[in-house]
């Protein structure tokens, strides 16, 4: 910025010593200029214009752009002053085949009530069905409707669920169907859209399908993709036949998608369910604001 005011000195000094300079003049100090050109001195003025120009671009550059931010990136911003929290309709889906025993079952549904509690954090506004499937699948909670997250009686359904053994195959059968499972968290999600929220699909399996049709699951599953809900599958075991199955299902060629995620046991699925729900949160909100989803913390396995 000094350009100007210096370039403004030397066009001054130049004109002034023209003036002043006439025919007949004793030759001294002045002599210098009038042998350099008065008209030779205007480019050191148009150079120091051009540089105040110069700093000027790089003056608006620096106004606009915060320190390290490089060009082409967006200002890194804060998730909830960036958009609201979207309005969640959140379905469990729930494991309750042969494999889940009493005590597993007892850490599964645990982590659930965990999940719900962080999703009444980051999304207090959402709505939670639960169902639980074996060989079929049932609503279990939120048969009519969807059940505010908020609402205390939540907690209380979901930590009164029993598996019920009782009779061949008991309640639910004793094998794994995700087809079915998926179905009704699709039919509980159909209005989901309409109403102005997002789906949230949560699947938690110990196993690998063996209804003997998964051309139906890897269907529903792809529709409710279309249908711009999220899918969150949640695989609790160490087989690495079955876990490749189901992330198949869930992920499709996404291999590395944060929405698939592994513990090695329920108890390891209990203590990271509060995690897993807040990310699932700010994923949706996240997508749905058409943004990019939030950096996962990497850590698929527990």
């Amino acid at each position: 910025l000094i350009g100007l005011p210096v370039g403004a000195v030397f066009d001054g000094d130049a004109i002034a010593l023209q003036r002043n300079v006439r025919p007949g003049d004793a030759p001294g100090v002045l002599d210098f200029w009038a042998k350099l050109g008065w008209r030779r001195l205007s480019w050191v003025r148009k150079a120091l214009v051009c540089l105040t120009a110069l700093g000027v671009v790089f003056a608006a550059c620096a106004a606009v752009f915060p320190p390290g931010l490089a060009c082409g990136e967006e200002p890194a911003r804060d998730d909830a002053a960036a958009a609201p929290a979207q309005k969640l309709d959140v379905v469990f889906l729930l494991d309750a085949s042969g494999s889940v025993g009493a005590g597993m079952w007892s850490r599964e549904r645990a982590a659930a009530v965990e999940m719900v509690k962080a999703f009444g954090q980051s999304a207090p506004k959402s709505r939670v069905a639960v169902a639980v499937f074996a060989s079929k699948a049932q609503v279990v909670v939120g048969a009519k409707s969807l059940v505010g997250i908020t609402k205390k009686s939540l907690n209380q359904q979901l930590k009164g669920l029993q598996i019920h053994r009782s009779g061949p195959g008991g309640d639910f059968g004793t094998g794994t169907n995700f087809g079915d499972a998926l179905n009704v968290c699709a039919k509980k999600l159909q209005n989901t859209q309409a109403a102005g929220r997002v789906g949230v699909c949560i699947l938690i399996t110990d196993g690998a399908d063996t209804s003997g049709n998964k051309d139906k699951a890897k269907q529903v599953a792809d529709q409710l993709k279309a249908d711009k809900h999220h899918l969150l599958g949640v695989f609790v075991g160490k087989s690495e036949v079955s876990e490749s199955a189901f992330r198949d299902l869930v992920c499709g060629a996404a291999k590395d998608s944060p929405m698939f995620r592994r513990a090695d046991d329920f108890s390891a699925l209990e203590k990271s369910a509060a995690s897993i729900a807040k990310y699932t949160a700010e994923y949706a909100n996240a997508r749905t604001a058409h943004r990019p989803p939030p950096p996962s913390d990497g850590r698929l396995l527990w």
